[in-house]
């Protein structure tokens, strides 16, 4: 949030200036007194708290909680620090804010509260959690401060949704808060707590428990795990977004992250025991590649490097200035190619008096050199030879001597490669088969 780091559920804060400091403050003291005092410098009546121990941790402005309000130990109340004096062992609040004068016998608590959240995201310079079916947001640009409600616009702010289940994840996305359910998605729709609205999608699909890391935002829509599997929402309708890996299944746990083109996917796929996949969805051309058998526990985006965290140690998965791995104590870790391959959909001459492939001519861009199959009329794969490596690498290769009416094309290479241009030479049918 801005230049501050806000740790859940710790309810930490660190900054540069000031280190790490606690988001919540609580003070209890015994001997505090309740009085008559002091308001813009005139006399006011009921609104002075004054101890004789440390100073308050509070500051002018906090909207804090009186364990039990009073002398004789009343209700709890709430109320909003207005003054303080110099020394820090006396609060101002308006006038009348108290019920009673006198001074508390035994401990009295006074805290500034933070929620227990169990998912949080930062939007319109404001904190967004959620908890079971309650949804908070702290004081404008003050995630100190969640019980602040003055009756103006930087007031936090609360609500239930009134639905079943519990809040599963959130997010900021179209600069709004988003919220999700196990099968709801929740937009948060106003710009002061007096206009805040809820709306609700109706489309049955939300995050699956377990998978509130999934969330992340790739070539404009924000991706996520859900029961239906990997989905892509554009603030709409809810779309599949995982058609191409099949019916694979993934298990809670998993996480994503990515860079605002590419999403990193790490999961488990159910009913395969211990198998682990990363995947990643390039949203410029809409391919997914699977990368390495690898459990990570979260992914996130930071100045342009895509950092993944594992047992023992993390990685960069993308990295303008260093692609590797960052080890952990006891852990080293070394980078090999990984071989991948693309198979294209079957060429299909099946006509008579039609055409039959002869010669294939490739022109590619390798690391280590591309190797070229061939599968003839739905048969085995054949090798066909291999494309040399470089930049202009061209080849030409023979198919094999019996003739087909429809052939499919597999290449394989370890490394960085790519195919530049393919050509395929046919010849007519010029006499009748016997």
């Amino acid at each position: 949030m801005g230049s501050r780091a806000l740790i859940w559920p710790d309810k930490k804060m660190w900054t540069a200036a000031g280190g790490l400091a606690d988001l919540g403050a609580s003070y209890t003291a015994a001997g505090i007194t309740f009085s008559d005092g002091e308001y813009q410098e005139a006399d006011a009546a009921l609104n002075t708290v004054t101890t004789s121990g440390e100073p308050f941790p509070f500051r002018v402005g906090d909207g804090v909680t009186f364990g039990a309000c009073g002398p004789t130990g009343g209700e709890e109340k709430t109320a909003i620090v207005r003054e303080m004096s110099a020394d820090g062992r006396v609060m101002r609040f308006y006038p009348y804010t108290f019920a009673e004068n006198g001074t508390v016998v035994g401990d009295l608590t006074i805290e500034r509260f933070v929620p227990d959240i169990d998912h949080v995201c930062a939007s319109g310079n404001r904190v967004w959690g959620c908890k079971g079916d309650t949804i908070w947001a702290c004081k404008l640009g003050d995630p100190t401060n969640w019980l602040v409600f003055d009756g103006t616009a930087t007031d936090s702010w609360s609500a239930e949704s009134g639905t079943p289940g519990e809040f599963t994840a959130c997010a900021t996305y179209l600069g709004q808060p988003t919220f999700f359910k196990e099968d709801q998605i929740f937009r948060l729709y106003g710009s002061r707590p007096t206009n805040f609205e809820l709306n609700l999608s109706d489309d049955k699909i939300g995050v699956y428990p377990g998978a509130a890391r999934t969330l992340t935002v790739a070539g404009g829509p924000l991706y996520f795990l859900s029961h239906a599997g990997i989905i892509r929402y554009n603030g709409g309708k809810p779309k599949k977004g995982d058609d191409e890996l099949g019916d694979v299944i993934f298990s809670p746990g998993a996480c994503g992250g990515g860079d605002g083109v590419r999403y990193w996917f790490s999961g488990r796929e159910a009913g395969s025991g211990d198998r682990d996949d990363l995947l990643c969805y390039n949203a410029n051309t809409g391919l997914w590649c699977r990368e390495r058998p690898v459990r990570y526990h979260s992914i996130v985006c930071w100045q342009g490097a895509v950092i993944a965290q594992r047992d023992g140690g993390i990685d960069f998965l993308r990295d303008p200035e260093r692609l590797g791995v960052v080890p952990g104590d006891g852990i080293s870790f070394t980078e090999t190619l990984v071989t991948g391959w693309a198979e294209l959909a079957p060429f299909d001459y099946n006509a008579f008096g039609g055409k039959y492939p002869v010669r294939l001519w490739v022109r590619a861009k390798s690391v280590k050199g591309i190797s070229v199959e061939v599968s003839c009329d739905g048969g085995n794969w054949e090798a066909l030879g291999t494309v040399p490596a470089g930049n202009g690498g061209d080849a030409y290769l023979a198919f094999p001597v019996r003739r087909c009416s429809r052939f499919g094309l597999k290449f394989s290479g370890d490394g960085l490669w790519s195919v530049r241009e393919l050509q395929i030479e046919c010849r007519n049918e010029t006499d009748a088969r016997r």
